[in-house]
């Protein structure tokens, strides 16, 4: 490892029936660093109380120390909740209370929880190891305060947490913190101008939209129910199609998948004369991103589709280009990896002759991630060090280093 890599820890807590699911961490976590993080000048290293030098002296307190130096914590629980530390009933809830404390304090580490699905014959007839899960899981829900991830098997939560990792590294400032609140800024401006130019009427309108944004702040903040009801003042003060889409984008961020698509097709329904095709594309387009997170492959091709369609009657080539990565993304997500590379590419030409550098580098970070898959992994890098270039070049404004925060699976615009 280059030693002018900053290093940043990753913290993995699981009581001993979560085997396959450590050693998927560890993969994703360095496959991340081949692909972003290391050209970035970033090193992941995963850690968890496999990796603490235990030595004299209480154990647990040995690897709290580990976890105190961690910027994500990420704790699975299945049909064991583990043996007591001496002060709490179990690891996990001795980990999970250091990390919320050191959270409430500093506003990190980031908490990643998850449960995989216990079978309904065990949940019946618990042990005191699953009754102890189940009463910890019922805690989390009733404080409302940090939302969790549930899953069916190993593989399923794969999937998941390739993605939550890279949408957590993406959202970091590593660098540039002091340039964040301009790129912050300059997302929100970009976010909202096409529909802001068109479509917002009166004050409520504006109101709402800004009740919407501050609950996406709330939300990043572990304030759920602060945020949730933001949204619902914002959805009794306007109907505009500007609030709808904003509030489907923040549904999809908070994972309430299926919510989302309530507003996207909201959106798809106004009436006709009250409509134009800018919203209708980017209802489709935001539907698709909703199906394709629900792996809803064809519905979501379906909808990308449409949403080129209306793209190309308006003269949007940015926006064609946006649903052509969309489908490539799709492509990939389903391993059809000949079909995805030629909708990337096809992307990736329409950006470069429109010139808008933010969105070539999220092409680009498409294109890595592509080339990985294929097992072409000089090439993935090579990719990479251009996205770094892209960041690095002096000449570009500054609200181009957003693209830091947006490279990854999918892009909302």
């Amino acid at each position: 490892m280059n030693n002018t890599r900053k290093v940043v820890k990753i913290f993995i807590a699981s009581p001993s029936d979560i085997v396959k699911e450590r050693e998927f961490f560890r993969e994703i976590s360095e496959e991340t660093n081949k692909i972003k993080a290391n050209a970035l000048g970033i090193h992941l290293e995963a850690v968890g109380w496999a990796e603490t030098d235990l030595g004299w002296g209480r154990p647990q307190e040995k690897i709290n120390k580990d976890l105190n130096n961690c910027e994500l914590v990420v704790i699975i629980l299945w049909m064991r909740w583990g043996v007591t530390t001496g002060i709490y009933s179990s690891g996990i809830e001795e980990e999970f209370a250091v990390a919320k404390k050191r959270y409430n304090e500093t506003k990190k580490p980031e908490i990643h929880l998850f449960f995989r699905d216990i079978p309904d014959d065990r949940r019946l007839n618990p042990d005191d190891h699953i009754s102890r899960v189940l009463k910890f899981k019922a805690e989390i829900e009733s404080a409302k305060e940090l939302l969790f991830s549930r899953y069916e098997n190993p593989e399923g939560w794969k999937k998941q947490f390739r993605i939550q990792l890279n949408n957590w590294f993406d959202r970091q400032p590593f660098g540039i913190s002091e340039k964040l609140k301009e790129i912050e800024n300059y997302k929100e401006k970009t976010e909202r101008l096409e529909l802001l130019q068109t479509t917002i009427q009166n004050k409520n309108d504006r109101v709402a939209l800004d009740l919407i944004i501050d609950a996406r702040e709330k939300a990043k903040s572990g304030l759920i129910t602060k945020a949730e009801k933001g949204l619902i003042d914002a959805n009794a003060l306007s109907q505009n199609p500007a609030v709808i889409n904003r509030y489907g984008l923040f549904l999809i961020e908070i994972g309430l998948i299926e919510r989302s698509k309530i507003q996207f097709n909201k959106l798809l329904e106004i009436e006709p004369s009250k409509n134009d095709d800018l919203i209708t594309a980017i209802a489709y387009g935001n539907l698709g991103i909703s199906h394709q997170l629900s792996e809803n492959f064809e519905e979501a091709l379906t909808c990308f589709n449409k949403a080129i369609e209306f793209n190309k009657k308006i003269g949007r080539i940015e926006g064609v280009a946006s649903q052509l990565g969309k489908i490539g993304i799709n492509f990939r997500m389903q391993k059809k990896f000949d079909e995805a590379k030629p909708n990337f590419i096809n992307a990736h030409k329409l950006l470069l002759k429109i010139g808008n550098t933010r969105k070539i580098a999220i092409s680009f970070s498409n294109l890595g991630w592509l080339y990985y898959d294929l097992k072409e992994i000089e090439k993935a890098q090579n990719v990479v060090k251009s996205l770094y270039s892209i960041m690095m070049d002096k000449s570009l404004t500054k609200g181009l280093v957003i693209f830091v925060l947006i490279l990854g699976y999918t892009s909302h615009n």
